[in-house]
């Protein structure tokens, strides 16, 4: 007696079919997500280090300009911060370190916050002007500064 096989039982339908392939999809895109982001980590990483090369050649242009001294090191009137340093708020005025090396930042504050930091860059370095428009994000706190600041949450 020969036994009928029955083609739904042996075969995928078009259902199992769908759901298959969905199954796939998803894993697939689960490990390409995966790859993108290492992927783009390592690019902000890149960024950062770049970022932090080219603030080093801003210092050091602005020491060969000012005898070797550093903005930290030179008195207001010399065109330094080292006045501010001996104020009890010197960690919260570190931003104006960068607003003097402006000219040899290349007048971009966008160099000062790492691609991977949530802060947001600021468009213009401070300027004298008392008018400001308030869709800019202007440099003139340690908002938009992700490097050498003082956290905070640390006194």
């Amino acid at each position: 007696m020969k036994t009928k096989l029955d083609r739904r039982q042996s075969a995928l339908t078009r259902t199992d079919l769908l759901v298959l392939v969905f199954i796939i999809l998803v894993l697939w895109q689960m490990v390409g997500i995966g790859v993108t982001t290492g992927a783009k980590r390592k690019a902000q990483r890149i960024s950062c280090m770049n970022s932090l090369k080219e603030i080093g050649t801003a210092y050091r242009l602005w020491a060969d300009e000012h005898g070797g001294f550093t903005p930290a090191s030179e008195s207001a009137s010399r065109g330094g911060w080292s006045d501010l340093l001996t104020s009890v708020e010197q960690g919260e005025n570190c931003w104006t370190n960068y607003a003097i090396l402006a000219d040899e930042l290349g007048r971009a504050p966008k160099l000062l916050v790492c691609p991977a930091d949530e802060r947001v860059a600021a468009a213009q370095f401070l300027t004298n002007s008392t008018q400001h428009d308030p869709h800019i994000s202007y440099f003139r706190n340690n908002s938009n500064l992700s490097y050498f600041r003082r956290p905070a949450s640390v006194l």
